[in-house]
């Protein structure tokens, strides 16, 4: 089993090699999925909560929702507990460069959230919410975009303050108000 130590020491060659003072290579990082799909399933499921036609608490006011949204996000991939997450997203991103199944994986994990995003925010232009400007579709990539950004900031910077990023992307969201 790999350690939060030995992540932390892992290199990426840029042949596509994991590189490590403990050895993991391709045989390491698949023993890694297991545990990468499960986090990835868990941000998931909560999206369904919100994408599945449920009833949902902020459904009248969608970018509130969007901010319920992030909030679990954040809670799931920004706070100290979830420094290994961040780790090995990272990981992965570097590996899908050179695998297409990690790739498929990586990709297929960013499909549902910015799906979610897209269906609220046209929810929200037809009930007058969200500004008929907007672009739905450019809104929700540019939202998994930032997000994936400040994945790999708070590991560059672990003592970015999620309160204040919270409050910052809260702020970014009220612009897309009618």
């Amino acid at each position: 089993m790999t350690s939060r130590a030995s992540i932390a020491k892992l290199s990426y060659n840029p042949a596509g090699a994991m590189l490590s003072e403990t050895g993991l290579a391709a045989a390491g990082l698949a023993a890694l999925a297991p545990r990468v799909e499960q986090a990835r399933k868990e941000v998931l499921d909560d999206l369904k909560l919100w994408h599945g036609g449920g009833p949902v608490p902020a459904e009248k006011d969608p970018l509130d929702a969007i901010k319920l949204m992030m909030r679990a996000i954040f809670g799931a991939y920004l706070t100290k507990a979830a420094e290994e997450k961040r780790r090995l997203s990272l990981i992965t991103w570097s590996e899908a460069l050179f695998d297409e199944a990690v790739f498929a994986s990586a990709r297929d994990g960013m499909r549902e959230p910015r799906k979610a995003l897209v269906a609220m925010l046209k929810h929200g232009q037809q009930t007058g919410a969200v500004r008929k400007n907007v672009d739905a579709e450019a809104m929700a990539s540019a939202m998994v975009s930032m997000f994936q950004g400040l994945l790999l900031h708070k590991i560059w910077d672990p003592a970015m303050s999620l309160p204040a990023v919270t409050e910052a992307c809260d702020q970014l969201l009220e612009g897309l108000r009618a």
